[in-house]
This record gives C-alpha cells, sequence and structure tokens, in this order.
C-alpha cells in the first residue's frame, strides 16, 4: 500500500476559519508520550489519531504542547519531550470560540487545576482521547475536562475505523 503524504496542519488560521467557530485539537508532544502503549509510543498513536481526525474535519486548527505551544508543521514533527503544560495552548485555542475542543494526551497535565479554571470561565466544548495505561491518568483529565467526555483507545481501535466520541461522530 503506497505511503500517503502527511497532512499539513493548520498553525496560523485564515479568517473564514477562525471565523467558523472551528474544531481544534490539541495534542500532547510531552516526554512521557514516548511511553510504549500497545507496542508502539504513545505518539505514534496520537500521530495516527490526528491524522483521523484531520481526514474527517477539513477545516479545524492544531496545537501541539508541552513545555508551552509547539510549533507543528506536519503530523511527522510530533515528537516527545519537555514537560505537559496545556494551560497557553488552552488559552490560545480558547481565543479562536472554538465549536469544540478535543485534546489528545496521555492524560499525565502537569497544570490541569488552572486548565480547568479556563475550561469553567470560557465555558468551552473539551473531549478528550486518551491514550495510555495509568487509571488515575485518565481519572484525572476526565475531572479536568468535565462534563466533557474521554474516550480511551488503543492501536487496534484506529485502522479503519471512524473515530468516535461521546457515542457521535465527529
Amino acid at each position: 500500500m503506497p505511503r500517503k503524504t502527511p497532512l499539513p496542519l493548520v498553525l496560523c488560521p485564515s479568517r473564514e476559519i477562525a471565523n467558523r467557530n472551528p474544531l481544534v485539537i490539541l495534542i500532547d508532544c510531552s516526554y512521557s508520550m514516548s511511553e510504549v502503549i500497545a507496542g508502539s509510543p504513545a505518539y505514534q498513536h496520537a500521530r495516527k489519531t490526528l491524522e483521523t481526525l484531520q481526514e474527517q474535519n477539513a477545516h479545524c486548527l492544531i496545537y501541539g504542547f508541552s513545555n508551552s505551544i509547539v510549533q507543528l508543521s506536519c503530523i511527522a514533527d510530533i515528537k516527545p519531550t519537555g514537560s505537559t503544560r496545556l494551560l497557553a495552548t488552552l488559552t490560545r485555542a480558547a481565543r479562536h470560540n472554538p465549536r469544540k475542543i478535543i485534546i489528545i494526551t496521555d492524560g499525565y497535565i502537569n497544570d490541569d487545576l488552572q486548565c480547568r479554571e479556563v475550561i469553567l470561565a470560557h465555558l468551552l466544548d473539551i473531549d478528550g482521547i486518551f491514550i495510555g495505561n495509568s487509571l488515575a491518568a485518565l481519572e484525572s483529565l476526565r475531572t479536568m475536562i468535565a462534563p466533557g467526555t474521554v474516550d480511551a483507545i488503543t492501536a487496534d481501535a484506529l485502522p479503519g475505523v471512524t473515530l468516535m466520541l461521546a457515542n457521535k461522530t465527529i
């Protein structure tokens, strides 16, 4: 099967996208994403997840997060480094007045309490895609984004399957 060319990531949204209440995807690029889950590092599962979401949503904004906002030019740029500080990226995403924010992460977020305050202050509609093995990290993510939903996924759930959140297709 021929390898697909990586899709470009939208880093600086056009006014057209920004004015449409876009879907915003925040992807964890922290060092903990190097943990092996179902035979591959979590960041590789995150790449596959992002690619699927991007194929299903032509107009979305994508930001990476680690120690700060991570500049990504393509999916291959997603490499684990640094800590998991989501706050600056979440705050930037909130400025776009998104219809929904999806966070792809292993759940080890360093500033989850501050993020919860931003979520509540901006009444953000957030769902999470959890890629990991830690039930404590999963529960922490669920608490941070409540009343949103978090779906835990594994590599075998991705190929050829439409991603589902909250029992609806994105």
